[in-house]
């Protein structure tokens, strides 16, 4: 089995806190508050985030206190992704995964999209300071694996995705992409205003 976990070090080394956060695909920022977003993959054991245990299926937003690790919220994930990253612009907080699955709901019915069956998808989104999901944009990948997208924003709102596509397409809005040979790096712009995401 595997865990995630979470410590805080003063500037001396010396550990203030540590907590287990749940299994693999541990994620986290710091928000212009300088609160800690985490994302964990799986189940969560935080006291305060009580609510928010649930099985491998699922994954997690979390807002904590650094100095003290409060919970203040939980944002549900269905399904999760093992591999998301975060990318921070002023008070903005976007994240980018990928989930091999037919459909993805974030924050029970804020953010969903049905795909066809079991296909790998490429999700890019924002999440807000109080758990909500503001805006998710989704690309298809077929005959592929292990996108591993990370994700940029710039100070106009445009939002960058990169990653690498192993032998197959990817479909972003009305572009798609194929290798020309085993592997290749793609790299896209999603604008949020507009609801739409080029390559």
């Amino acid at each position: 089995s595997s865990a995630g976990f979470l410590v805080r070090m003063d500037s001396l080394g010396n550990t203030t806190w540590a907590v287990n956060q749940g299994t693999i695909g541990v994620a986290l920022t710091l928000t212009e508050l300088g609160q800690l977003l985490v994302y964990v993959h799986g189940t969560t054991f935080l006291p305060a985030c009580s609510s928010s245990t649930g099985g491998m299926g699922n994954g997690w937003f979390m807002l904590l206190d650094p100095v003290t690790a409060a919970c203040s919220w939980a944002t549900n994930m269905n399904p999760s992704t093992s591999n998301l990253r975060f990318a921070k612009r002023g008070s903005k907080i976007y994240w980018a995964g990928e989930r091999g699955q037919s459909s993805i709901d974030i924050g029970a019915g804020g953010c969903t999209e049905s795909f066809g069956q079991n296909e790998q998808v490429l999700m890019v989104g924002e999440i807000d300071l109080g758990g909500g999901c503001t805006w998710l944009e989704t690309g298809i990948a077929s005959n592929t694996h292990n996108l591993s997208p990370i994700v940029a924003a710039d100070d106009s709102g445009n939002v960058y995705v990169a990653g690498s596509l192993w032998i197959g397409n990817l479909t972003l809005g009305g572009t798609t992409v194929t290798t020309a040979g085993s592997s290749d790096v793609f790299v896209a712009r999603v604008q949020p205003s507009l609801g739409t995401m080029q390559l």
